[in-house]
């Protein structure tokens, strides 16, 4: 009879699992992890902007202005300086000096330039200072984020590899069971040539096949959907082929996956308590930002340009101008202070959430833990129920071929290795996939041998 369960044959023949490579091409092609990265790259160029401020702004200006009309500005010249002039007239008994009119002009220049370069230069600013620190957690606070969803996607690919050969023996599992089938309607054919069935037997044989032919095809649909979804997480044509294989090797390493160590190496591998420790930091830096502003603020302003009525470029039109600014906000209606306390409080809330997430890391490992444990417990009940239904079965086949039973003591015990050949595959699969869900909580995996880290 041939061995429906190939996945202790040959699968076990093959001499590598190409299960790292398919990780690494996803870690270089997953859509959703490249719109990751895309967001831990722009937090790179926030911090770049951040630190622009330090610097000075140097900007050219330059104005030309046409002005018709507006206020009219009078000076008073004849009035200050005619009673003078009479003096001085009847002093000298001449008229060496005569009188002027007053004299009226636009407030706007008919025509005006001004061009000029000007820097502009933070002396004392927090603001900028502490923004920096921010805007540089926040990058940290990315990295963390996008090392998290590196993983989780480690762990996708790995169940999804291993679901697609769960699938495949499935199938393989029902092909085998059609043979059997097949060989069971020749076999009552037989016995019904010499008078030894009725003909419902062949009938029954007809409506078992019927019912195979489902099962088959609904694991075929599985096969093909488990195929797709494991493309679609590597960025390929979703009926592209996959290489599969797999190794039966079901060791348990006590040590290495001791629930208490786990959760202590978590505690300090884990990305999302790395990130809330960032977070913890940056409500830190703000609560310092908010506390001085109560500093003055001082800038330095350098003006070196022309002005004139005419657009030219001489010695006497130039000018320079040398500003110190110094801005000190006295009272802002106690806008800082309610500020600053909000800040506190968002920090006491970051803080008690890194609590909360170690508490939960450690209970999730523990879940975890006992899953992966009822798991290889599971299998190993499974695979007694297999064997010894396989050895049944072989028995009461020889007895059915000699028409010693029913047909129906046939059928139960096929039905009894096809149900427990399934639970065997399920079962070595989900202890697996638990495997590999503990080592994401506990953070086994290492991923950082798979991507290459950006230094900030």
């Amino acid at each position: 009879m041939t061995l429906f369960l190939s996945l202790t044959i040959s699968l076990l023949a093959q001499e590598h699992d190409p299960l790292e490579h398919y990780i690494r091409m996803g870690l270089e092609s997953n859509l959703s992890l490249k719109q990751k990265e895309a967001s831990f790259d722009k937090s790179f160029w926030v911090l770049k902007e951040a630190k622009s401020y330090f610097y000075p702004q140097i900007s050219l200006i330059a104005r030309y202005s046409v002005a018709e009309g507006g206020r009219m500005i009078n000076f008073p010249a004849g009035d200050l300086l005619n009673p003078v002039y009479s003096t001085l007239n009847a002093l000298t008994g001449s008229s060496a000096f005569p009188e002027i009119e007053n004299i009226d002009f636009q407030f706007f220049r008919p025509r005006e330039h001004e061009t000029k370069i000007q820097v502009i230069h933070p002396l004392l600013n927090t603001d900028i200072y502490f923004n920096e620190k921010i805007k540089l957690g926040l990058v940290m606070a990315e990295k963390a984020d996008l090392e998290s969803y590196q993983r989780l996607l480690v762990y996708e690919i790995t169940v999804s590899y291993y679901n697609i050969i769960k699938t495949r023996e499935l199938l393989g599992l029902y092909m085998d069971i059609r043979t059997l089938a097949d060989e069971n309607l020749k076999v009552n054919e037989r016995l019904f040539s010499n008078d030894m069935v009725t003909r419902s037997s062949i009938e029954r044989s007809h409506a078992e096949l019927a019912r195979i032919d489902q099962q088959i095809a609904s694991a075929e649909k599985d096969y093909k959907i488990s195929i797709a979804y494991f493309n679609f997480l590597l960025n390929r044509p979703i009926e592209e082929e996959v290489i599969v294989a797999f190794y039966s090797d079901f060791e348990f390493d006590g040590d290495r996956y001791r629930p208490e160590l786990a959760a202590e190496e978590a505690l300090i591998r884990r990305e999302d308590l790395k990130k809330l420790d960032i977070l913890e930091g940056i409500s830190a830096i703000h609560v310092r930002m908010l506390e001085m502003k109560r500093l003055p603020e001082m800038i330095f302003a350098l003006d070196y340009g022309f002005q004139g009525s005419k657009y030219r470029f001489t010695a006497a039109d130039d000018f320079v101008l040398a500003s110190f600014v110094l801005r000190w906000n006295l009272f802002h209606g106690l806008q800082n202070r309610h500020k600053t306390e909000q800040a506190r409080l968002n920090e006491i809330i970051v803080r008690s959430k890194h609590e909360e997430t170690s508490d939960l890391i450690r209970l999730e490992i523990t879940k975890a833990w006992y899953s992966m444990e009822a798991a290889r417990k599971g299998l190993e009940a499974a695979e007694r129920e297999f064997k010894a239904s396989q050895a049944a079965f072989r028995e009461i086949s020889k007895q059915y071929r000699n028409g010693l039973i029913s047909m129906i003591e046939y059928l139960e015990a096929r039905t009894s290795m096809t149900a427990a050949g399934t639970n065997y595959i399920l079962a070595q699969f989900e202890y697996k996939s638990q495997i590999a869900a503990f080592e994401r909580s506990a953070c086994l995996f290492p991923i950082q041998e798979f991507i290459n880290n950006r230094s900030l």
